[in-house]
């Protein structure tokens, strides 16, 4: 459970840290690279992790976006050689964008650490608190998340085939305030933090009002505990409908019985569907008011006795008379007038074209 009250503002020590480890390392032996912003959070991390008896690697991101970022970077460097650890910055390279400024730069930072784990046989840790959870809760919150992400952020995750610990999302901020101001560990603070152009500002400076009214990080992160718990039954359930209904198809192809995914609650078939999508179409991330339209069209076709075909995310969702459906690759779309092979039943080897210029699918 999240830490409360008088807990909430002690601050976060190496005993705290080392006692909390165990349960997310494992047996596992292998290297650690601490990923470090030179914010107070981070830093607080990577002297902490000093005290251990473990193979620490320092990884810091110049991402170029700020003139003083690299001097960041250099902080960070001199902060970790200073206590011992060897320390190494990756640099974001090539053109930045203007739009979406933090989420890409969010996924370039990704990138370039977990490449730096794999290339070292690391697993990756990252300074994420309890107000990061909350944080990130609020955010999914306001654009409607479903139960996966009230989940929030998980512990130990893995991205990109790297292991992905956070150590710390128990843990309120202000305790690591406390012990970088109690030990005299110097940190850098981001501007871009404080800056209300970006949601994830905004967010943050919602959450005092929100805590006021008894909605504090604490709240928000049993919220996500009791939400991931959920996650876990209806993943699990779902993987068992998935099975049950799978039926046997050409390499490349998934194929569902409809029958068997219509009869069970329809938030099983949304996810059996998802899983189809991401699988065959390989997006990594599929918006979910599409998906849930995407299953309610589909169940609604197959209740008619019609026929239909709908694309998502990269993949094909063929429905067919008899009641299956049919998942493939999406073919490449033809500009101007073109053709496209009309919806018909995937049992029957009969095509027939139409023109491009049709009505678009309403999720695309």
């Amino acid at each position: 459970m999240a830490e409360t009250s008088v807990a909430a503002t002690l601050p976060y020590t190496a005993d705290d840290l080392a006692a909390s480890l165990p349960s997310l390392l494992g047996p596992s032996t292998a290297p650690l690279v601490v990923a470090v912003s030179g914010g107070p959070d981070s830093i607080a991390l990577m002297h902490l992790m000093a005290t251990l008896d473990r193979h620490v690697t320092i990884a810091t991101v110049d991402h170029g976006l700020r003139a003083a970022s690299r001097d960041d970077a250099d902080f960070v460097v001199a902060q970790a050689q200073r206590i011992g650890l060897a320390a190494q910055i990756l640099t974001w390279v090539g053109p930045k964008p203007t739009q979406a400024v933090q989420g890409k730069a969010r996924e370039a930072r990704y990138r370039l650490l977990t490449s730096f784990c794999r290339e070292t046989g690391a697993s990756l840790l990252t300074a994420h608190t309890l107000d990061d959870q909350a944080e990130t809760l609020l955010f999914r919150m306001t654009r409607g998340t479903g139960v996966s992400g009230l989940a929030g952020m998980s512990s130990h995750s893995f991205r990109d085939g790297v292991s992905h610990l956070r150590p710390l999302l128990r843990v309120p901020k202000a305790r690591l305030l406390a012990a970088c101001a109690i030990n005299g560990w110097d940190y850098r603070r981001d501007p871009s933090n404080e800056d209300p152009r970006f949601a994830r500002t905004r967010m943050r400076q919602m959450l005092p009002a929100l805590a006021a009214e008894g909605l504090d990080a604490s709240r928000f992160g049993l919220l996500a505990e009791r939400a991931a718990r959920a996650e876990t039954a209806l993943r699990q359930a779902a993987e068992r409908l998935r099975v049950l209904a799978e039926l046997p198809a050409a390499p490349g192809l998934l194929r569902f019985d409809m029958g068997l995914l219509d009869r069970e609650p329809e938030e099983f078939t949304i996810r059996v569907l998802g899983e189809a999508a991401t699988t065959v179409g390989g997006s990594s991330m599929l918006r979910l008011d599409r998906l849930e339209h995407l299953a309610a069209e589909i169940r609604l076709a197959f209740r008619a006795g019609s026929t239909l075909r709908r694309s998502l995310g990269g993949a094909t969702f063929t429905l067919a008379r008899s009641g299956r459906v049919t998942i493939e690759v999406e073919a490449p779309r033809q500009r101007g007038r073109g053709v496209r092979q009309r919806p018909v039943d995937p049992d029957s080897t009969q095509t027939e074209p139409f023109a491009a210029e049709a009505r678009p699918f309403p999720w695309q």
